[in-house]
């Protein structure tokens, strides 16, 4: 599998030694990750049950962005977090992908497919993370506090979800809705041979309400530990 090459010029060993650069940070991922790679294995006719996929979407994305986003908040860095849901049918590529690898690059950049071509909500919703994009590109510090997006928070519903039931604008929930589970998982494991089934500790957890638009990093914050 082709990966970065470690060389502690660009690429470093020791990330968890190092302390992240004083700039702003916009980090995210997609709901279902692996689904792209879940459909590409079943072209290939290579099967792994449902929780395998789940654990492969935290393992690899959901735990790596979280641990990431708690490293510049620890450091006191403006940091925002987002989640991307969106299924369209111009983006479908299988009855179990759900919104997989790089499904928002086609929305971000204008490149989807003109058969079937996009819809209302698809459009609506591109228009808007594309001015989000722009909007921190813009201004970096301050470009997506004015936009209406909350700075993160793991104490706060600052978890900003994109095309949450294909709804355009931010959806809150607090981060530990989905990075509940990330306890059990070891991100510097690179043996994904494993097959456990996790409890899902964030199952439960439902917004509390708008977040302050205004919030600024802040104390109590929660890491995720990783177990070892």
């Amino acid at each position: 599998m082709f990966g970065p090459t470690v060389d502690n010029e660009i690429v470093f060993a020791d990330y968890y030694k190092l302390t992240p650069a004083n700039i702003p940070l916009l980090i995210g991922n997609n709901n279902y990750e692996g689904g792209l790679f879940r459909t590409t294995f079943a072209l290939l006719g290579i099967f792994f049950p449902d929780v395998w996929w789940t654990d492969l979407n935290l393992w690899a994305f959901t735990c790596p962005t979280g641990i990431r986003a708690n490293a510049s908040l620890a450091a006191g860095v403006r940091t925002w977090r987002y989640r991307y849901f969106g299924i369209f049918p111009d983006l479908y590529i299988s009855s179990e992908a759900g919104t997989w690898h790089a499904a928002e690059v086609p929305i971000l950049f204008d490149t989807a497919p003109a058969i079937p071509g996009a819809t209302a909500d698809e459009i609506s919703i591109a228009n808007y993370m594309r001015a989000a994009w722009a909007a921190f590109a813009k201004d970096p510090v301050n470009g997506l506090t004015n936009y209406g997006w909350p700075t993160y928070n793991t104490s706060e519903d600052t978890l900003i979800r994109l095309a949450y039931d294909n709804i355009t604008g931010p959806n809150l929930i607090n981060p530990y809705a989905y990075d509940a589970d990330c306890v059990f998982v070891n991100v510097t494991d690179v043996n994904t041979t494993w097959d456990p089934t996790l409890p899902d500790l964030g199952a439960t957890v439902t917004p509390t309400g708008m977040a302050d638009l205004t919030l600024e990093t802040a104390p109590g914050k929660r890491s995720i530990p990783t177990a070892s």
